[in-house]
């Protein structure tokens, strides 16, 4: 049986696997820098879109802004 690829990752897990702190992928994903998978419910835990992050990346449409410059 094959694995299928990832369609989501947790704030935790992306944070470590691409060299960001956990604040660094909430802050990118409140300023949408990082796609979410939307949630029916507020509250509880947060995943990054990696389906749609490889569309935009693939589009040449995917930007990661200058965190320092946020209020």
């Amino acid at each position: 049986m094959t694995a299928l690829p990832a369609l989501f990752m947790s704030v935790p897990l992306f944070a470590r696997t691409h060299g960001m702190s956990e604040r660094q992928v909430l802050d990118r994903l409140d300023n949408l820098d990082l796609p979410e998978i939307p949630k029916a419910i507020s509250g509880g835990k947060r995943y990054v879109d990696l389906v749609e992050l490889a569309e935009r990346m693939k589009a040449d449409q995917f930007c990661l802004s200058d965190l320092s410059k946020t209020p």
